[in-house]
């Protein structure tokens, strides 16, 4: 791999408002976001909001790349000992605005989710790694091979450290893709009370 992480343009706080509409765009027919967001115009509506806070909280406790300072694409990426949520981390990253402007039912549906995904992250992510949490480019942009220069340079880099790499996907699609990078099947499970597929993949460094 010769990718260097400075050929990423790296999002600041004033790019927050495109990187939001590029998420929203490119997770509407996601299976987690129409699960927690399943009505059309309650997903247009208020999933703004959630990825508003998701890459809030990428901004404070991670790194967040995209190709070019167009934002055409994004990843975030954790240190496994920054990313784990506490009520404090949450606020710090506008947890208690998301609250604020999320729907009763909504906020029902996210809760149980984050516990499953952390509970299953903690239990096959028992050692220091880096997280990708999430990643998605524009679909009015993809095909150009963005997607894969955000992960193809970060994984050079994780590789000169020596670390593993985990993510968690609920789309068969995107297991397919990520085994091109390395990483493998650690865990498959069905998301409590849907029929939604949950794999977490762990990629060991290429030394």
């Amino acid at each position: 791999m010769n990718e260097n992480k400075s050929s990423l343009y790296k999002v600041k706080r004033k790019d927050i408002k495109k990187a939001v509409e590029v998420l929203t765009k490119a997770f509407n027919t996601d299976p987690l976001t129409q699960f927690i967001f399943p009505n059309d115009e309650t997903r247009k509506n208020q999933s703004p909001h959630y990825f508003n806070f998701i890459i809030s909280y990428g901004l404070k406790f991670g790194e967040v790349y995209a190709p070019s300072p167009e934002i055409e694409g994004l990843a975030i990426w954790y240190l496994s000992d920054k990313y784990e949520m506490n009520m404090m981390k949450q606020l710090r990253a506008g947890g208690m605005r998301l609250f604020v402007k999320l729907r009763r039912e909504t906020i029902s549906r996210m809760l149980p989710l984050g516990r499953f995904s952390g509970n299953m992250h903690r239990k096959y992510g028992h050692f220091r790694h880096w997280y990708l949490s999430p990643i998605g480019v524009d679909p009015d942009h993809q095909g150009k091979g963005l997607g894969s220069l955000l992960i193809r340079t970060m994984l050079s880099r994780i590789d000169d450290e020596k670390l593993p790499c985990l993510l968690e996907t609920q789309n068969p699609t995107n297991v397919e893709i990520y085994k091109r990078f390395g990483f493998e099947v650690v865990a498959k499970d069905t998301i409590p009370e849907t029929d939604i597929p949950h794999w977490v993949m762990v990629r060991q460094p290429k030394i």
